[in-house]
């Protein structure tokens, strides 16, 4: 019974602040995710039933500045990857994100898109890169803190 007074009340809040209800749960896993944190190990799953896992790793950049990654593999040029983009695309737009802005362009042999967010103090950026040398398609979700 109390779970299903606490799913309600979720749904509500949801409503209330304008998300949609199917959005608070990924926006919640979202916000869980910390490049600011001691937790080695922290992952992210795909927003669709039965989706990949992925491991995300805090990295540093050139200024010191830490982001966390997590990244999903795909077969070359697949239309599952293409879909996991999009998804989390659209995800993360439900989170009350500010317009997403194109990254710049970069010399990327291969196809590259990157979207960035901002969501409160956050930055998120979600991308897909083609390795043709690897025969792969890589999917990114990146999370930097304010």
């Amino acid at each position: 019974m109390k779970a299903g007074i606490g799913a309600l009340a979720l749904v509500l809040i949801a409503a209330l602040i304008g998300l949609p209800a199917a959005a608070a749960p990924f926006c919640e896993r979202l916000d869980a995710l910390h490049s600011e944190t001691s937790e080695p190990d922290q992952s992210f799953a795909l927003p669709e039933q039965n989706a990949q896992v992925a491991g995300c790793l805090v990295a540093l950049n050139t200024q010191g500045a830490r982001s966390l990654h997590c990244m999903w593999k795909f077969d070359y040029r697949s239309d599952a990857a293409g879909r996991a983009f999009e998804t989390l695309l659209e995800k993360v737009e439900t989170c009350g994100s500010e317009a997403a802005r194109k990254d710049q362009n970069v010399n990327h042999p291969d196809f590259y898109d990157l979207r960035l967010f901002k969501i409160g103090q956050r930055q998120i950026g979600v991308s897909i890169k083609d390795k043709g040398a690897l025969q792969q398609t890589l999917v990114f979700l990146t999370v930097s803190d304010g």
